[in-house]
């Protein structure tokens, strides 16, 4: 009897000894955000996107001022294909206006309306992982408005076993007009998970300057831990910067596609991000995550999210 135990003993380690590596292979969180009519087309190589822990987020939802929203459809066989692998789908759903924006979070009759579609939209697509609300340009004054109707979806969501995410803009060093409209969610844990838009510390609308950087980002994560657990964080990098030209108010955007030789070969590095300052331009791209993927690392947070596939 003894013998026979010591056998199956031998056997079940050896078991275990094969299955460990299979067992220990996984892959880091990751975000993508894509444009939802690009999933339509065969000219990029999605099938290299989908594994394990991937959320694709794609954009196309239009919310209206009394509620009603509109979507696109993504092919099936890319859903499924996607799905099969690992992937999470997420629809992204932003105002129609700011105007729409202001009148939707005012009255409860059409937060309610607003509810109650998207919850529909989610029985209609059940292979949808939950909703990415991504809701920029609306005043300060009404933050408080966005904090009710988060507290009016979560309970709902959660009921239905989907998952409630936003985009949130950075807090910290940051233009009080977009972020104002965040500033209540910043400060209260409101959904399943966030998403902090660090880029655009520099843009069209400011000074010439790096598009990001490795110390703000640090400033508005350590802000953000103090209401959400670092595995509900996903920190937002671009795959964009901006390139200032002599004698032209506005900057080009570049990208990681069209840029990365030129930035690494003329740039310098400095805080997470290439800078290129001659007597013509000043430009900025992240050409590599490295720095991104150690800060991540460093705060426990949830992974890196891309704004965006194709760039």
């Amino acid at each position: 009897m003894r013998r026979f135990s010591f056998t199956y003993v031998r056997i079940f380690l050896t078991f275990l000894f094969f299955l460990c590596p299979l067992a220990a292979k996984s892959y880091p969180h990751v975000w993508y955000y894509a444009i939802g009519d690009d999933l339509k087309k065969n000219d990029f190589d999605w099938q290299s996107r989908f594994q394990e822990n991937v959320t694709i987020c794609f954009t196309g939802g239009k919310v209206e001022k009394d509620g009603k929203i509109t979507w696109i459809e993504i092919p099936a066989s890319r859903l499924n294909s996607g799905i099969a692998k690992g992937v999470w789908w997420i629809p992204l759903f932003t105002f129609s206006s700011k105007t729409a924006g202001i009148h939707l979070l005012k009255s409860e009759n059409r937060r309610k309306a607003f509810l109650e579609n998207l919850l529909g939209f989610l029985k209609k697509y059940p292979k949808y992982s939950g909703i990415h609300l991504d809701l920029e340009g609306l005043p300060p004054s009404s933050a408080d408005d966005f904090r009710i109707l988060l507290e009016e979806f979560l309970p709902a969501f959660r009921k239905e076993n989907k998952k409630l995410t936003i985009a949130l803009f950075p807090q910290i060093g940051f233009s009080h007009e977009p972020s104002g409209f965040h500033s209540e969610i910043s400060r209260i844990n409101s959904v399943d998970e966030v998403v902090l838009m660090s880029y655009d510390l520099h843009s069209p609308k400011t000074k010439p300057g790096p598009v990001t950087g490795l110390s703000w980002t640090k400033e508005n994560l350590t802000f953000l831990l103090k209401s959400y657990s670092p595995a509900q964080i996903w920190l937002g990098i671009p795959l964009y910067g901006y390139s200032w030209k002599t004698n032209r108010k506005k900057p080009d955007i570049i990208t990681r596609n069209s840029s990365t030789r030129k930035m690494t070969e003329f740039g310098r590095k400095q805080d997470g991000i290439h800078v290129l300052e001659n007597g013509s331009e000043i430009s900025s791209l992240i050409v590599d995550e490295t720095d991104w993927t150690i800060l991540v690392r460093e705060f426990g947070i949830r992974g890196l999210a891309y704004w965006r596939l194709g760039f």
